[in-house]
């Protein structure tokens, strides 16, 4: 019999996602459709040998054993769904994020409000890459070993930022972030702690005089700067034009600007596609761009200058991690 995904499809859905009812001889009834399915996908070739059905399921099924049916079921649905794999990793990735506030809000309490309580972050969330099998490279780490102030400027793709992030975010370094985040629990809070710097997107002036006040504190404080100058996530595979906010922060406290470029996550992650594999991604940090003796009227020419150069790392590296996925 040919074995067409269509066919695999109508099967597997038959066995997964049919609902039951576990009252009035319900059990029996659901267990009998389970075997249906599974005596289906027998003649599609698909045997437990295949490590899609497990014999576990099996013996359950013919045992009537409901219980053991829905956990097998949610297993194996996680198995064969990339729909429903991606919606549970996704879920795990941002309960993780707002379980470790928790703890970075406690731990950050003594010191109040201070920049160094990013290092809870940076602690609490390096274990996530691993729990996922995201592999990252980092080049270029030679170029962030300065002590002066600087403006560390990151393309931005999706909330796994947040994550990729912290593999190089340097000591005493605070990002700017939508104020909406403060208003986000437990991990709102803890950012608040962490130093993280927030801005109204929809009161400009505001944000100028907030990033004014944060020029005057970069020598001041021996502060620097994360911000992702797309201004906000970018699926496209490409990059948005930037926003000149970090480059006049830049000239206005005139420290040097380091663009830091992360390869497309598309081999491994895909929000449209729901798609969330173990793969591996590169990190480049680009030498500095100083902004010593510039002023106001260069800032798009310099804007425009950096976007290039990242935008030109960009598609070399990620076009060596897709290259790399086939």
């Amino acid at each position: 019999m040919p074995k067409t995904s269509s066919d695999v499809t109508e099967a597997c859905d038959k066995l997964f996602l049919k609902p039951v009812d576990a009252h009035q001889g319900g059990q029996w009834d659901a267990a009998h459709g389970v075997k249906d399915s599974l005596r289906k996908l027998d003649l599609l070739g698909l045997e437990n040998g295949s490590g899609v059905i497990s014999v576990s399921l099996r013996s359950s099924c013919e045992g009537g054993h409901l219980p053991e049916v829905h956990r097998e079921r949610t297993r194996v649905l996680y198995q064969v769904k990339p729909a429903f794999r991606f919606f549970c990793k996704m879920t795990f990735y941002k309960l993780w994020l707002f379980t470790i506030s928790i703890g970075v809000a406690i731990l950050s309490i003594p010191r109040g409000r201070n920049v160094d309580n990013m290092m809870f972050f940076c602690i609490l969330v390096q274990p996530l890459k691993y729990i996922f099998g995201i592999q990252i490279v980092v080049k270029g780490k030679e170029n962030l070993r300065t002590k002066k102030p600087f403006v560390l400027v990151l393309n931005h793709q999706s909330s796994l930022d947040i994550m990729v992030m912290m593999e190089v975010l340097p000591r005493r370094c605070v990002p700017i972030a939508k104020k909406e985040i403060l208003y986000m629990g437990t991990f709102g809070l803890a950012c608040w702690l962490a130093g993280v710097i927030f801005i109204d997107r929809k009161r400009r002036e505001e944000s100028i005089g907030t990033l004014t006040e944060v020029a005057d504190s970069l020598h001041k404080d021996n502060l620097r700067v994360l911000i992702f100058p797309e201004g906000t996530r970018n699926h496209g595979g490409s990059m948005l034009p930037f926003k000149r906010g970090a480059f006049q922060l830049a000239v206005k406290a005139q420290v040097p600007i380091i663009p830091v470029v992360l390869s497309s996550y598309s081999s491994f992650y895909n929000q449209k596609e729901k798609k969330f594999t173990p793969g591996k991604m590169i990190i480049q940090i680009l030498p500095e761009v100083e902004t010593l003796g510039l002023g106001p009227e260069d800032v798009p020419k310099l804007t425009e200058q950096v976007r290039d150069s990242m935008l030109s790392t960009y598609q070399g590296i990620s076009g060596m991690m897709n290259g790399s996925s086939h």
